[in-house]
């Protein structure tokens, strides 16, 4: 998917995770606040899989180690020194 930019997969598997709980809670507006079960089970299944997404492939396409936690866009990897792609 977008295994050789880490940073364009951390852009995507989070906007993605925030769609679904924005559906979710559109939803629920749209059907007088009813907060059912499976609405809170599929936000907690969608922080599950952005987690696992997030942490299982948050690595560096050179060297392959997991990268640090990070704010914002990497440019390079502490560990080997390549530069992470930057493209939006």
């Amino acid at each position: 998917m977008h295994g050789n930019n880490p940073n364009k997969l951390r852009r995507v598997t989070t906007c993605g995770v925030l769609a679904l709980i924005l559906a979710v809670i559109v939803a629920d507006i749209l059907t007088d606040f009813a907060l059912y079960p499976w609405d809170l089970m599929l936000m907690i299944a969608g922080a599950a899989v952005w987690f696992l997404l997030f942490f299982a492939l948050w690595r560096c396409p050179h060297c392959g180690k997991f990268l640090p936690k990070s704010d914002g866009d990497l440019a390079f990897c502490p560990y080997c020194g390549q530069n992470l792609p930057q493209d939006r």
